[in-house]
Protein backbone atom coordinates (compact mmCIF):
# COMPACT_ATOMS: atom_id res chain seq x y z
CA UNK A 1 0.00 0.00 0.00
CA UNK A 2 1.21 3.43 -0.77
CA UNK A 3 2.01 5.89 1.53
CA UNK A 4 -0.41 9.05 1.73
CA UNK A 5 0.76 12.16 -0.76
CA UNK A 6 2.26 14.96 0.99
CA UNK A 7 1.25 18.23 0.00
CA UNK A 8 3.12 20.37 -2.53
CA UNK A 9 4.78 22.36 0.54
CA UNK A 10 6.63 19.74 1.89
CA UNK A 11 9.81 21.50 2.82
CA UNK A 12 10.62 22.48 6.23
CA UNK A 13 9.40 26.51 6.40
CA UNK A 14 12.40 27.98 6.72
CA UNK A 15 13.94 31.19 6.27
CA UNK A 16 16.05 30.05 3.23
CA UNK A 17 14.50 29.11 0.19
CA UNK A 18 17.05 26.74 -0.61
CA UNK A 19 15.65 23.82 1.82
CA UNK A 20 12.41 23.93 -0.15
CA UNK A 21 14.13 22.18 -3.37
CA UNK A 22 17.15 20.19 -1.78
CA UNK A 23 17.55 16.57 -1.29
CA UNK A 24 14.34 14.45 0.16
CA UNK A 25 13.09 17.85 1.24
CA UNK A 26 11.77 18.39 -2.27
CA UNK A 27 8.68 19.21 -3.05
CA UNK A 28 5.45 16.72 -4.29
CA UNK A 29 6.01 16.36 -7.47
CA UNK A 30 9.62 16.72 -7.94
CA UNK A 31 10.44 13.12 -6.63
CA UNK A 32 8.41 12.03 -9.93
CA UNK A 33 10.57 13.66 -12.12
CA UNK A 34 14.26 12.89 -11.00
CA UNK A 35 14.92 15.87 -8.91
CA UNK A 36 14.31 15.08 -5.65
CA UNK A 37 14.41 12.01 -3.57
CA UNK A 38 13.99 9.59 -6.36
CA UNK A 39 17.33 10.05 -7.56
CA UNK A 40 19.34 12.34 -10.66
CA UNK A 41 17.97 13.13 -13.95
CA UNK A 42 19.79 10.73 -15.53
CA UNK A 43 18.31 8.32 -14.03
CA UNK A 44 14.92 8.79 -14.79
CA UNK A 45 15.89 9.61 -18.40
CA UNK A 46 17.01 6.01 -18.63
CA UNK A 47 13.91 4.54 -17.48
CA UNK A 48 11.80 6.76 -19.51
CA UNK A 49 14.15 5.10 -22.50
CA UNK A 50 13.63 1.76 -21.14
CA UNK A 51 10.02 2.23 -20.90
CA UNK A 52 10.44 3.45 -24.54
CA UNK A 53 12.12 0.33 -25.17
CA UNK A 54 9.89 -2.04 -24.32
CA UNK A 55 6.58 -0.06 -25.09
CA UNK A 56 7.57 0.23 -28.88
CA UNK A 57 9.00 -3.71 -28.81
CA UNK A 58 5.39 -4.20 -27.79
CA UNK A 59 4.39 -2.48 -30.83
CA UNK A 60 6.21 -4.60 -33.30
CA UNK A 61 4.93 -7.71 -31.63
CA UNK A 62 1.05 -6.36 -31.45
CA UNK A 63 1.28 -4.65 -34.93
CA UNK A 64 -1.01 -6.70 -36.72
CA UNK A 65 -3.59 -6.10 -34.36
CA UNK A 66 -4.18 -2.39 -35.51
CA UNK A 67 -6.62 -0.68 -32.96
CA UNK A 68 -6.25 -2.64 -30.29
CA UNK A 69 -2.73 -3.10 -30.36
CA UNK A 70 -2.75 1.04 -29.92
CA UNK A 71 -5.31 0.41 -26.88
CA UNK A 72 -2.75 -2.38 -25.31
CA UNK A 73 0.36 -0.61 -26.40
CA UNK A 74 -1.15 2.95 -24.37
CA UNK A 75 -1.77 1.43 -21.19
CA UNK A 76 1.34 -0.73 -20.64
CA UNK A 77 2.74 2.56 -21.90
CA UNK A 78 0.67 4.76 -18.65
CA UNK A 79 1.30 1.48 -16.68
CA UNK A 80 4.83 1.46 -16.93
CA UNK A 81 5.15 5.31 -16.29
CA UNK A 82 2.81 5.27 -13.13
CA UNK A 83 4.77 1.48 -11.78
CA UNK A 84 8.31 3.51 -12.41
CA UNK A 85 7.49 7.02 -11.82
CA UNK A 86 5.56 6.35 -8.58
CA UNK A 87 2.97 8.28 -10.25
CA UNK A 88 -0.73 8.09 -9.66
CA UNK A 89 -3.14 6.95 -12.91
CA UNK A 90 -4.10 10.90 -13.46
CA UNK A 91 -0.74 12.19 -13.05
CA UNK A 92 0.64 9.02 -15.43
CA UNK A 93 -1.52 9.57 -18.14
CA UNK A 94 -0.42 13.54 -18.15
CA UNK A 95 3.10 12.38 -18.46
CA UNK A 96 2.05 10.05 -21.44
CA UNK A 97 0.82 12.45 -23.20
CA UNK A 98 3.76 15.11 -22.75
CA UNK A 99 6.73 12.50 -23.13
CA UNK A 100 4.57 11.13 -26.99
CA UNK A 101 3.95 14.61 -28.17
CA UNK A 102 7.81 15.57 -27.27
CA UNK A 103 8.77 12.19 -29.03
CA UNK A 104 6.49 12.86 -32.25
CA UNK A 105 8.08 16.13 -32.00
CA UNK A 106 11.73 14.56 -32.01
CA UNK A 107 10.47 12.77 -34.82
CA UNK A 108 9.45 14.98 -37.31
CA UNK A 109 12.40 17.48 -36.43
CA UNK A 110 14.70 14.17 -37.53
CA UNK A 111 12.66 13.42 -40.69
CA UNK A 112 12.87 17.19 -41.87
CA UNK A 113 16.68 16.88 -41.09
CA UNK A 114 17.16 14.14 -42.61
CA UNK A 115 14.95 15.41 -45.69
CA UNK A 116 16.95 18.10 -46.34
CA UNK A 117 20.10 16.46 -46.32
CA UNK A 118 19.27 14.52 -49.06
Amino acid sequence: MRPPRRPWHCGTRSSSRSSWFSGSRACGWCPSYGWGGAGPLGLAILRLAGIYAAVDLLAVIIAPLFFVGWLIQLVCYVCLLAWLFELEVSESIALAVVTFLLKVGAGLILAATLAGAG
